[in-house]
């Protein structure tokens, strides 16, 4: 038996019943269907480092993001295309200026260029963080998220809308100190229209996550 599940299915398990019938005849049964991804035609892949500098608007060439000052820096003469940050579990956001990781730019508004940039913002509690999205269609994109943390352990994820591809869930080993992350995310959706919502949150420890840039290309 073939079972076709649409791009919009998502992953888990679910029992189907079925019942075979010939003549006067019939018999009931149910099976147990596990989709692993969602529908055909998405893709969604990442990675994870660390580094101690990187360039916005190198990563950026579509849309680009810093968080960290009042106002909002982005990639100037664009249409915004990276959404500000939410906060899936409430909770107090702060600024710092000491980030051990610098970004750098040079196409920004209101902030036309900053080099070695080392603002940032963080929320400490186990289970906050931070939330942003990117679109998504059949389009191949990379999306470079920045985030980091001190004396905490964070787990990144990251899902299409669509559910047409396996989620991207990564978490780091738990810091005695500050830390910086890098993740770059490669993915489409099946289809037009979707986007892709990345999620930082603090998994583990007694201190804090913290979200710094995101670039689009």
């Amino acid at each position: 038996m073939t079972v076709t599940t649409g791009s919009g299915t998502p992953t888990g398990s679910s029992t189907v019943a079925i019942t075979g019938t010939s003549g006067t005849l019939s018999h009931p049964t149910s099976v147990a269907l596990t989709v692993t991804s969602g529908g055909a035609g998405g893709s969604l892949s990442g990675s994870g480092t660390s580094v101690t500098a990187a360039s916005l608007t190198t990563e950026g060439t579509v849309d680009w993001i810093h968080w960290g000052e009042t106002p909002l820096n982005r990639k100037a003469g664009v249409t915004a295309q990276l959404s500000t940050y939410t906060l899936p579990a409430g909770g107090t956001v702060l600024g710092y200026n000491d980030d051990p990781r610098g970004l750098t730019w040079s196409d920004g508004a209101p902030i036309a260029a900053s080099a070695n940039n080392k603002n940032g913002l963080y929320i400490g509690g186990i289970g906050k963080g931070f939330s942003f999205t990117a679109p998504a269609d059949t389009t191949t994109r990379t999306l470079t998220v920045h985030v980091g943390g001190w004396k905490s352990a964070g787990t990144l994820t990251a899902q299409l809308s669509d559910g047409s591809a396996t989620n991207f869930v990564n978490t780091t080993p738990v810091a005695t100190g500050q830390y910086d992350r890098d993740y770059t995310l490669t993915y489409s959706a099946a289809g037009a229209g979707k986007t892709l919502t990345v999620t930082w949150t603090m998994n583990s420890g007694t201190g804090n996550v913290t979200l710094n840039g995101a670039a689009l290309q």
